[in-house]
């Protein structure tokens, strides 16, 4: 059997919004050298189980020791978010909803969006919308 290759020290570890960057992407870069990234761990959408039995026995081997190293790489206050995670997709995903913050051009959009409106009675239900969004934005 192969030994698990990581490429990361334990100062690395997942703590919140402050390292998601930095641990995505050395999680990710890991579970790709690792060969559990495609198929387990990418896209937007949950991937497929395979339905070939012999397939499927090897997904789902790939799949634990995806699970298993991002488990590995978040500190005690992360762990309870995915201790019960069944794949490693979801677990990611789980982080991803948590501490991905907004892109910066989205915060630059509402706050254009929001110069270019008229404080009118007509639009004051749109106004107070994009004033909630950019009050959300900055607490990013």
């Amino acid at each position: 059997m192969s030994k698990l290759i990581n490429l990361f020290s334990d100062s690395d570890k997942l703590e919140g919004t402050k390292s998601y960057k930095t641990w995505h992407r050395l999680i990710e870069s890991t579970l790709i050298y690792n060969e559990l990234w495609q198929g387990i761990c990418d896209g937007d959408v949950k991937p497929n189980k395979p339905t070939d039995a012999a397939a499927l026995a090897k997904w789902e081997v790939k799949n634990a020791k995806a699970l298993a190293l991002i488990k590995s790489f978040v500190n005690d206050e992360m762990y309870v978010h995915i201790e019960n995670a069944t794949d490693a997709w979801s677990a990611l995903k789980t982080f991803k909803d948590l501490f991905d913050t907004q892109p910066e051009s989205k915060k630059v959009y509402l706050q254009l969006k929001l110069l270019q409106q008229k404080l009118t009675e007509d639009n004051f239900y749109t106004n107070n919308l994009l004033i909630n969004s950019m009050e959300f934005s900055k607490n990013l």
